[in-house]
């Protein structure tokens, strides 16, 4: 039913959608513009995580996403008629799933191979937090718990699930791919987070804290028309699309719903972000390479001979003694890193890359 992430046959353009928790009608929005602008063809790659994978599958479903705005904007109503009820985001994505997903692939036979052939869910694999691709989907089942478990936000959206095929325990794919294939040539990605180097991005300030709780409805719609708009612009400004299109802009008010509130809580949190979570992120990161160099060094002292064990040595070794991790994590692209050996020498790297790098 699914693989490991890899480069498979390329096609012609990957569009990548970020997770975004309840900021996925932002990812609606750009959706939208995308279907219009008849960029969602079949020699186009859709992938996602978390709310992401929502977005890209109803691309591929062909989904009415005024109708799935509307049914995003009841579940807001819903979720702010009870604190509880925001631990209620499996109920409302399952419902969701069935009635615009599950229905649509039962009723069209084509779309089994319209999935199988371009849609990509992400999810990450407990307990190492191992990044699994979930793309083959042979009956309706196969697409609900793919989206389920690449939704999976614990504790808000439950707790993880079990894969029925391969008894794996998953999460939310945010997790380990925040944004599917986002450094691959011929992609364009997607995010609600306003601060993210995404191509397609919220163009002003929106709360990052919205994807875990919602602001109101009347605020939630203009989310989902702003990511129409900043989706327009970008596929203009690339030239995905002539210039004719910005006309379908959608209006939108001139003042800010955002308060100082909430401006100051984001400041806030990016500032604990910076200043101490990623600089721990870092640390703990060269203390686990430190202590499994020694412990490789000891194991391949015993086994003298055996290449392999000193090849893992080196490795490691590289990982320890280079500063490029740390460099990375605060002048980004700058200075490059190799993620893939770091990942196969570094567990802890593999769990804290998301929070390091997104």
């Amino acid at each position: 039913m699914s693989t490991e992430a890899n480069n498979s046959s390329a096609p012609e353009l990957t569009i990548s959608f970020a997770a975004a928790g309840w900021l996925q009608t932002y990812q609606f929005g750009v959706a939208k513009a995308i279907q219009e602008l008849g960029l969602d063809g079949p020699n186009v790659r859709l992938c996602g995580s978390s709310a992401g994978a929502l977005a890209a599958s109803a691309l591929i479903s062909k989904v009415d996403f005024d109708a799935l705005r509307e049914y995003a904007v009841a579940c807001v109503v819903d979720c702010h008629s009870s604190a509880f009820n925001a631990f209620r985001i499996r109920e409302y994505v399952l419902v969701g799933i069935e009635r615009f997903a599950v229905e649509k692939f039962r009723n069209d036979a084509q779309l089994r191979e319209k999935l199988n052939k371009q849609f990509e869910a992400y999810v990450s694999v407990l307990p190492w937090c191992r990044t699994k691709v979930m793309n083959e989907f042979e009956t309706a089942e196969d697409l609900e718990e793919a989206l389920i478990a690449s939704c999976c936000l614990v504790p808000l959206a439950g707790l993880p699930i079990k894969l029925r095929k391969s008894g794996e325990y998953v999460c939310d794919g945010g997790l380990t791919a925040f944004q599917p294939r986002k450094n691959e040539e011929r992609t364009i990605t997607v995010s609600a987070m306003y601060f993210s180097r995404a191509d397609i991005r919220p163009s002003s300030f929106l709360p990052a804290w919205y994807g875990l709780y919602p602001p109101g409805p009347k605020r939630y719609r203009e989310i989902f028309d702003e990511g129409y708009n900043d989706a327009i612009k970008f596929l203009v400004k690339e030239r995905h699309v002539d210039a004719s299109h910005l006309q379908r802009l959608k209006t939108l008010p001139k003042a800010t719903h955002e308060t100082k509130w909430d401006v100051a809580v984001d400041i806030l949190t990016g500032i604990c972000f910076f200043l101490f979570i990623r600089p721990w992120a870092v640390l703990i990161i060269y203390a686990e390479m430190f202590i499994s160099t020694i412990v490789l060094l000891m194991v391949a002292a015993v086994h003298a001979t055996k290449s392999a064990k000193w090849e893992h040595v080196y490795h490691s070794l590289r990982n320890m003694t280079s500063f490029r991790v740390f460099l990375h994590t605060f002048l980004g692209k700058n200075v490059p890193v190799n993620h893939a050996r770091l990942e196969r020498h570094s567990r802890v790297y593999r769990i804290l890359k998301p929070i390091l790098y997104g």
